[in-house]
């Protein structure tokens, strides 16, 4: 993401924030920090996916936040701001959370030198409206959008938490508002406008806006309503002439596939998936979560000079790399910093071909140099010597403790 807004937030997004605020029903449903959350999230990741020129600076909400948050609250823990405040701040009132919320964002601005949301006055000429989209003429998902609504409608919770038709309404409405606010026109936004007058012709006697308000006045019990909105979402893939989704659940196979930077929400889960697989396994033995995983994987892609690579077979990633460059006297320098292989395709040259592939491709961006720490075991380190590395006998690993700052003093 550009520096540009790292901390900051571009005035469209300032806007609209403000509606937001004034009427979060008409945007959320529910007036909570976890649904604008979620709807900020997917607004900037659809903004950088489908955006123009600068649209790598768009940000709904500075992704500083949450360390800023963990400090504020004293509270070391993963979770993201919003549930920092309810949880820590707001001990568990949402109302309360919802005006500490503004309040921190506020906050967290002036503290970055920015003016705050409060009192701030749209320039002349930005639209504090999300202009309409017109979805004139219908085209068949990709591949990679059947992938990505296919992921959320079978793990909801790896996308926005938990499975209620709120909050997978301010999903949808956070990535459509994102795309709009590029001008990108002409193109299925996974839940397009015209998806909105199909849902109204089934419930002419319903109020609302677009699909969500509608089905939500329909058939108010959360669980009926998200089984209704993906029962409607293939009829109306089938009304125009397309299949409907079950049929394009599987990621297609790929022995070499260079990963993107920004926020990719389905690559992301298939890394975390496979990342906790492994590292939770011996011989690390580690505890991860999959939530914690894929915020570690997602805060890599988003690096300014993140470069990875994955092998995908049957819908899975079965060995991925990943790392980021460094801008150094004498050019960039590559530090690798997760490499793994799921344990039954170990043994296959798998690894050996990702890697060999992998360098390839980092000397043909201009890489000066590539750098990575690994165990002291022959397994390890003999297989990163067999690859043409060499170990820096002048160079060594230290480490600060925390958790045990009496034995660092020793």
């Amino acid at each position: 993401m550009s520096t540009k807004y790292f901390y900051n937030i571009t005035p469209r997004e300032r806007a609209l924030l403000l509606q937001i605020k004034a009427e979060p029903e008409k945007y959320l449903i529910e007036k909570t920090l976890s649904h604008l959350s979620i709807f900020a999230s997917t607004y900037d990741w659809a903004a950088q996916m489908y955006g123009k020129e600068a649209a790598s600076a768009v940000s709904m909400l500075p992704d500083k936040m949450h360390d800023y948050a963990a400090e504020k609250f004293h509270t070391c823990t993963a979770e993201g701001w919003y549930n920092v405040i309810l949880r820590v701040g707001a001990e568990g009132n949402e109302e309360a959370a919802w005006n500490m919320g503004w309040e921190f964002i506020d906050e967290y601005l002036l503290c970055r030198d920015c003016v705050p949301l409060t009192g701030w006055k749209p320039h002349t000429g930005i639209r504090t409206d999300i202009p309409p989209y017109t979805d004139e003429e219908s085209r068949d998902l990709s591949w990679e959008e059947r992938h990505f609504v296919a992921g959320v409608k079978k793990r909801p919770g790896m996308y926005f938490g938990k499975n209620s038709f709120s909050e997978l309404a301010a999903f949808f409405r956070g990535f459509r508002c994102g795309m709009e606010s590029t001008g990108h026109g002409g193109e299925f936004i996974l839940v397009p406008r015209a998806f909105d007058a199909y849902v109204k012709v089934q419930f002419s006697d319903a109020d609302g806006t677009d699909f969500a308000d509608v089905i939500h006045a329909a058939e108010p019990d959360s669980e009926r309503a998200i089984t209704l909105f993906w029962e409607l979402y293939d009829r109306y893939l089938e009304s125009c002439g397309y299949e409907k989704l079950p049929e394009w659940e599987r990621f297609p196979d790929s022995d070499f596939r260079l990963l993107k930077k920004g926020y990719d929400f389905h690559m992301c889960s298939l890394l975390s998936d496979s990342f906790v697989k492994v590292f939770n396994d011996a011989p690390w033995n580690d505890n991860w979560k999959t939530q914690q995983a894929f915020e570690r994987i997602h805060h890599f892609t988003e690096t300014p000079r993140f470069d990875g690579a994955a092998v995908i077979r049957d819908g899975r990633v079965i060995a991925a790399i990943l790392g980021r460059g460094e801008q150094y006297f004498d050019g960039v320098v590559f530090q690798i910093i997760e490499f793994w292989t799921v344990k039954e395709y170990q043994h296959r040259g798998i690894g050996k071909k990702l890697l060999a592939d992998f360098m390839a491709h980092l000397k043909q961006e201009g890489i000066r140099r590539v750098f990575l720490l690994t165990m002291r075991a022959e397994a390890t380190e003999g297989f990163y010597r067999k690859r043409g590395f060499v170990t820096q006998e002048e160079m060594c690993c230290m480490e600060y403790d925390f958790e045990n700052e009496k034995g660092n003093d020793k």
